[in-house]
């Protein structure tokens, strides 16, 4: 059985940098883990801009409005919950097909 939830099973077929690929790129550039998260997250949306919108109903414009919604959460709460969710592969919305939830173990902490 796979390690499940996590971002590369979550998001199939997007090709997602994990965050723990993304950071070992960034050793020490981020003075603490907070600012690091929340950097992610940026480029995570900055990778999607030109690809697709928060209109748009594809996988892609999917996790470009969770990460939207996460890193809006965050500004205005100062709560890295959502961050952290996204880190770990879960998906922060609801009623998503239950084959897809099997699959990807998208709801489990």
């Amino acid at each position: 059985m796979n390690n499940l939830p996590n971002q590369k099973n979550t998001w199939k077929p997007l090709k997602i940098t994990s965050y723990e690929e993304w950071i070992k790129k960034r050793s020490g550039k981020y003075i603490n883990q907070d600012t690091s998260i929340v950097a992610y997250i940026d480029q995570q949306i900055h990778a999607l801009e030109g690809e697709t919108d928060l209109k748009s109903i594809t996988l892609q414009g999917a996790r470009l409005k969770e990460l939207t919604y996460a890193k809006l959460h965050y500004h205005l709460t100062y709560d890295l919950s959502l961050c952290n969710k996204i880190i770990r592969g879960q998906r922060l919305c609801t009623q998503l097909h239950e084959d897809y939830v099997k699959e990807s173990k998208c709801y489990s902490s």
